[in-house]
């Protein structure tokens, strides 16, 4: 396996690592050990937040298949449906709106109803069956909430 000689840019050491776990990110070269620790976890922040997406490194955007063997499980398969969400205009975004209980909170808290919020897609498609609670979408406004049937309702 071909070696690669480089000083990492991030943690500054010198490196002697096989070619394929060499990173190049705008030309510079990065160690595995500093993309595991400061790219890779910017992935899982992005799913936890929007304002996370697009995944940067400095000012280039950064795709997760350039990261898959380090990216973890949970991550990958999340992904695909979260960018999904995050890419459709957020005017046209749809949300379960479904009541479900919630689980029991820290410390025997009792149980309380709660919002799904499953996002659905947008509101071309939003008839369909909410993946996390088995409700059918048809009937609700995508941000108000409110029956569609609402007058009230400025979506």
């Amino acid at each position: 396996m071909a070696r690669y000689k480089f000083e990492c840019e991030v943690c500054l050491e010198d490196r002697n690592e096989p070619r394929a776990q060499v990173r190049f990110i705008a030309g510079i070269a990065i160690c595995k050990d500093c993309i595991r620790d400061g790219v890779v976890p910017r992935f899982a922040k992005a799913l936890k937040n929007e304002i996370e997406y697009p995944v940067k490194y400095a000012s280039t955007i950064l795709s997760i298949d350039d990261f898959r063997d380090l990216v973890p499980a949970e991550v990958l398969t999340a992904w695909p449906a979260r960018i999904k969400e995050y890419e459709t205009p957020v005017h046209h975004r749809v949300y379960c709106s479904h009541l479900t209980l919630a689980p029991a909170g820290a410390h025997g808290s009792p149980r309380r109803l709660e919002v799904c919020g499953n996002f659905l897609g947008s509101t071309k498609t939003s008839d369909q069956i909410c993946s996390k609670c088995n409700s059918w979408s048809k009937d609700h406004h995508l941000n108000c909430m409110l029956p569609k049937a609402t007058t009230q309702c400025n979506v």
